[in-house]
């Protein structure tokens, strides 16, 4: 039985694994100037960071926090 070429990948698959060479990020947070490779990290990252539950944040550079750092919650 002859050796046939491997079956080419879907484009999105083959655009994701071709982010692993070139570093590439296109996903970006609205909200600070972190950048993901994928979707899905980038909503976990908005979920955990930015989103209510972390009322607190640093004013120089917007990290956020769920608490103030100041013991317990009033």
């Amino acid at each position: 039985m002859p050796l046939s070429s491997p079956s080419p990948c879907p484009t999105a698959s083959l655009d994701k694994h071709n982010r692993t060479h070139t570093g590439e990020r296109p996903f970006s947070c609205e909200f600070c100037e972190q950048r993901f490779t994928e979707k899905g990290p980038l909503l976990r990252h908005i979920a955990s960071r930015h989103q209510e539950g972390r009322p607190h944040f640093c004013q120089i550079c917007g990290k956020t926090f769920k608490g103030n750092g100041r013991g317990a919650e009033p």
